[in-house]
C-alpha cells in the first residue's frame, strides 16, 4: 500500500469515525431536558441530590450531602467525581441541574467510547474491527438510553478505559519504565476505583493478560518466563506492574473504610455500610447455582445484545482463533472480564439492569468483532449475505430499540398538572425537613421538592421518634395509614389525603406548637385535627 492510499485510508476513516459520533450525539440530546424519572429514578435522583448539595451549599469532596436520612446529611458511597463534574458545567452555564448531569454523563461516555476505539486499534491490524467496535458501542439501544441518564457508571467506565488505555500503550511501546503512559495509567485507575470499585472489575483480565503477554513477548526463551534469570532481568518492570494494579486499588479501598466509617457514626445510615450490603452486592452462591438468576441476567442483557445478535458472536471466536494471538487474547479476555464482573457482583446484576453498563465496553469488542468477522472473514463481503443479515438484523431489534427508547426519546416529559413535588414546596419552607414512609428510600420526592428529608424504610422506633423531633420535621407523607408515626407529635394536621395524583399518598403538616397548628390552619384552609 503507497503512502497516498494509507493517507486516503485514514482520511475516510476520521470522516466515519467523525459521522458516528455526530448522528449518535444527535440521538441522545433528544429531550435532553427532560426530568429524570425514567428508569432507576431512585439511583439518577440520588445522584443528582448531591449535585444539587453543591450547586447551593459548595463543593465539598470528602463531606458531600446526600439528605436522605436526615442531619447530618451525610450518606456516601462513590468520590464525587462525577456529580463536581456535573457542577462545574452547572457553573459555566447548564443551570438545570437534570440536564448538567444527562451532559455529564454523556461526555463521559464518548471519553470511554474514544478509548475504547483506541484500545481496540492496538490489538487489530485491519482498520474496520475498530470501527465495527466504535459503531457498536456508540449504537446499541442499551448505551444510547443509559449514556443520557443521570448516572455515574459511564464516568467510572471512561476512567477505566483510560486506565486500561496508557497501561497498554505503557507496555507495547517499551518506553523508559517511569513515563508519562505509566503515571497516567496509575491515575485513572486511582479516579476508576474511587468513582465505582466496582466498574474496574470488568478490565482487570484484560490488563492482567495484556501485561503477562508483554513479558512473554520480551524474553526469547518464553519456557523460562517464571525462572530465576528472567525475574533477575525484569524484576524492575515486574515491580512497576504491581504497583499500576496495587496503588489504584489500595487507594480505592481505603475510600471504602472512609465511607464506611461516615455511615457507622449515624445509626440511620449503618445498614448502607459495605459489611452490611455484603450479601446485596456480591450474592450468594445459592444464587449462583438457581438457573432463574441467570435467566434474569439474561433479560437484561437482551437490551444489549438482542438475541439475533448473539448468534454472530462463534464468528468472533472462529476468526480471532485463527488471526493471531494478540487478537484472541483481547477478544477472549474482553468476554472473561464480562464473566467475571457478573460473578463477582451477582446479586447486583440480577436485581439492577443498569450495571450493565460497566460491561458494556467488552460487549462491544465481542459483538463488534464478531460482527466483522462475519461479514468481512466468513462471507468475504458477498453483499446477499450482507443485505439479508441487515434485514434480519432490522426486523429483530426494531422491538427492542422501540421498546427501550420510545421513553426517553419520545415520552419523557412531566404531565401538565400539578406534581406533588410542586404541592410539597408550596406546604413547605426551605428549613422545613420532611419524613416520607412507604417509599423505600428513592429520593426522588426528596430531589424534586427542593427539601431535606428522611427516608423512612424500617419500623418506626422511639429512637427514630427522638431523632425526628430533635430537627425540624414538620411534614409526613404515609401511603399506608401509621398512627405511631403521626403519635410523635402533639398535633397533626392532615392536608391532602387519599390518591393524590398516581402515588396515593396521604400528607401531614406535624408540630408540637397549637400556634403553628393554627396558623398552618389559616394557611391551608383546612380545619381538622387528628
Amino acid at each position: 500500500m503507497t503512502a497516498s492510499d494509507r493517507f486516503k485510508l485514514k482520511s475516510r476513516t476520521v470522516v466515519m469515525v467523525c459521522f458516528f459520533i455526530i448522528l449518535s450525539v444527535a440521538l441522545r440530546l433528544i429531550n435532553i431536558d427532560s426530568p429524570i424519572i425514567e428508569s432507576h429514578s431512585f439511583r439518577q435522583t440520588q445522584t443528582a441530590l448531591t449535585i444539587r448539595n453543591f450547586v447551593e451549599e459548595g463543593v465539598k469532596f470528602f463531606e458531600y450531602e446526600t439528605p436522605l436520612f436526615g442531619p447530618p446529611w451525610r450518606v456516601p458511597f462513590e468520590f464525587p467525581t462525577f456529580q463536581v463534574s456535573a457542577t462545574l458545567l452547572n457553573r459555566a452555564g447548564i443551570k438545570n441541574i437534570d440536564v448538567a448531569g444527562r451532559i455529564t454523563n454523556i461526555f463521559y461516555f464518548y471519553i470511554s467510547a474514544l478509548f475504547l476505539y483506541l484500545i481496540s486499534t492496538r490489538f487489530f491490524k485491519e482498520k474496520q474491527p475498530p470501527l465495527f467496535i466504535l459503531f457498536y458501542y456508540l449504537f446499541n439501544p442499551y448505551s444510547i438510553f443509559w449514556s443520557r441518564t443521570c448516572m455515574i457508571d459511564y464516568c467510572s467506565v471512561a476512567f477505566s478505559t483510560g486506565y486500561l488505555f496508557f497501561l497498554i500503550r505503557w507496555l507495547e511501546t517499551r518506553e523508559k519504565p517511569l513515563s508519562t503512559a505509566f503515571y497516567l495509567s496509575i491515575g485513572f485507575g486511582i479516579l476508576a476505583y474511587l468513582t465505582k470499585i466496582t466498574t474496574v472489575f470488568v478490565f482487570i483480565p484484560l490488563m492482567a493478560a495484556v501485561s503477562v503477554y508483554q513479558l512473554w513477548d520480551r524474553t526469547d526463551n518464553r519456557t523460562a518466563l517464571l525462572s530465576g534469570e528472567f525475574l533477575g532481568k525484569n524484576i524492575k518492570l515486574i515491580v512497576l506492574i504491581v504497583i499500576v494494579f496495587v496503588v489504584p486499588l489500595i487507594l480505592g479501598y481505603a475510600w471504602v473504610l472512609y465511607t464506611d466509617y461516615v455511615k457507622n457514626s449515624s445509626p440511620f445510615t449503618t445498614w448502607l455500610s459495605s459489611k452490611n450490603l455484603s450479601n446485596w452486592n456480591y450474592g450468594t452462591l445459592k444464587q449462583r447455582l438457581e438457573g432463574t438468576n441467570w435467566l434474569k441476567i439474561a433479560d437484561h442483557l437482551h437490551v444489549l445484545v438482542p438475541s439475533f445478535l448473539a448468534l454472530f458472536i462463534p464468528f468472533g471466536f472462529w476468526y480471532t482463533l485463527r488471526e493471531n494471538k494478540k487478537t484472541a487474547l483481547f477478544f477472549f479476555f474482553s468476554a472473561g472480564g464480562a464473566l467475571f464482573e457478573i460473578s463477582s457482583f451477582f446479586n447486583l446484576y440480577v436485581i439492577h439492569n443498569y450495571y450493565l453498563m460497566a460491561v458494556s465496553p467488552v460487549v462491544s469488542i465481542v459483538i463488534g468483532t464478531s460482527l466483522y468477522a462475519f461479514f468481512y472473514k466468513f462471507t468475504k463481503g458477498n453483499k446477499i449475505a450482507l443485505f439479508v443479515t441487515i434485514i434480519i438484523l432490522t426486523l429483530t431489534t426494531i422491538p427492542t430499540l422501540s421498546t427501550t427508547l420510545a421513553f426517553p426519546l419520545l415520552q419523557n416529559k412531566y404531565p401538565p398538572k400539578i406534581t406533588l413535588y410542586d404541592f410539597l414546596q408550596t406546604i413547605t419552607q426551605s428549613n422545613e425537613y420532611i419524613v416520607i414512609a412507604d417509599f423505600d428510600w428513592n429520593p426522588m420526592i426528596i430531589y424534586y421538592s427542593d427539601r431535606k428529608g428522611f427516608m423512612l424504610r424500617e419500623q418506626y422506633t422511639t429512637k427514630t421518634g427522638k431523632f425526628l423531633k430533635k430537627y425540624n420535621f414538620t411534614t409526613v407523607l404515609l401511603r399506608n395509614p401509621n398512627p405511631e408515626i403521626l403519635s410523635n407529635w402533639q398535633y397533626t394536621l392532615e392536608i391532602e389525603s387519599g390518591d393524590f395524583k398516581t402515588m396515593n399518598f396521604h400528607v401531614f403538616k406535624v408540630t408540637d406548637n397549637s400556634e403553628i397548628l393554627q396558623k398552618w390552619k389559616e394557611q391551608f384552609g383546612l380545619t381538622n385535627n387528628q
